[in-house]
């Protein structure tokens, strides 16, 4: 069986909902595959939530036309599991990988490679939100879409997604980290609050300004431009920690206050917030500090 890998929200996190671009990454720490197991050994829990999934896709006449569910079904029966490392209720796509790893492997006419080949990746991306609706009651479709196609993505709109690739002139200067706070969250009440949030004039002001500085963020990180990373990544992470309080998890207060004060790393949020994982860019030459990030469990972003 193949892997799927877990994603990264770079920047986009509440600024796409709005229009605003993103942009996503591939995070190949964490994946998830699907397994044949002894249905004996497989718990009961986990089996009924998956035949739950194969009953919501049998449900879609598209899906229904798409994929071999009755095969799905099968394997269910005897011991099918999605065996995973990706943290759940945390920001980095575990529902994503599961969803393409189910798409990949039950595709009635396609091959994985033919999939990640396809020029109409449109097409495929309704797929993956219809699919990952069931986890989350809506979806763009970007996460199981990034794990299927293992690829970076620009999100230039909400129906408009394509790849890219970091083609560099020299190793990129960037030093950022997945920094996992081990408390699990629910993203459609955060996107909620923020949504009602915008509502007061005052603030959907602010949200454009953050936008607009979150825009430039993903250029300067497909140019590789360090100076303007730096500056507007700054001024992303005061603003979250002022303006988006209630999606920072208070165990990372400390943290995001010590890296502004001290002006040796950033936070950012990766998502939702609220839990979950956290981006921290690193600014610190000192590789003391690189050791000291690692020795809290923070995880590299290679691009």
């Amino acid at each position: 069986m193949n892997r799927f890998c877990g994603k990264v929200l770079l920047f986009g996190e509440y600024s796409v909902i709005k229009g605003g671009k993103g942009l996503a990454l591939p995070f190949f720490d964490y994946s998830g595959a699907l397994e044949k197991l002894d249905s004996s050994l497989k718990g009961d829990c986990a089996a009924s939530r998956l035949a739950e999934f194969a009953q919501f896709l049998r449900n879609s006449s598209i899906l229904r036309r798409t994929l071999d569910l009755d095969k799905l079904e099968e394997d269910i029966s005897k011991g099918l599991s999605f065996e995973s490392d990706i943290p759940e209720g945390s920001g980095v796509g575990s529902s994503g990988a599961l969803c393409a790893a189910i798409y990949s492997d039950y595709h009635l006419k396609k091959s994985l490679k033919d999939i990640q080949d396809s020029s109409n990746m449109a097409e495929i991306l309704d797929h993956m939100a219809l699919m990952e609706s069931f986890y989350h009651g809506s979806s763009s479709g970007l996460d199981p879409l990034i794990s299927l196609a293992q690829k970076p993505a620009l999100v230039k709109s909400r129906n408009k997604i394509e790849f890219v690739s970091f083609d560099f002139d020299s190793e990129p200067e960037l030093e950022l980290y997945l920094f996992n706070t081990k408390t699990s969250r629910r993203t459609s009440p955060l996107v909620h609050d923020f949504l009602k949030m915008c509502e007061e004039p005052s603030f959907e002001l602010e949200a454009q300004e953050f936008m607009r500085v979150s825009d430039e963020l993903i250029l300067a990180t497909l140019t590789n431009d360090a100076k303007a990373f730096d500056e507007l990544f700054y001024f992303l992470s005061k603003w979250q920690f002022l303006n988006l309080r209630p999606m920072v998890c208070p165990s990372v207060h400390a943290l995001w206050l010590e890296g502004l004060e001290s002006k040796k790393f950033y936070l950012k949020l990766c998502g939702a917030g609220g839990g979950g994982h956290y981006i921290i860019y690193n600014r610190s030459p000192e590789k003391a500090f690189e050791q000291e990030l690692k020795g809290r469990g923070a995880k590299k972003i290679k691009f």
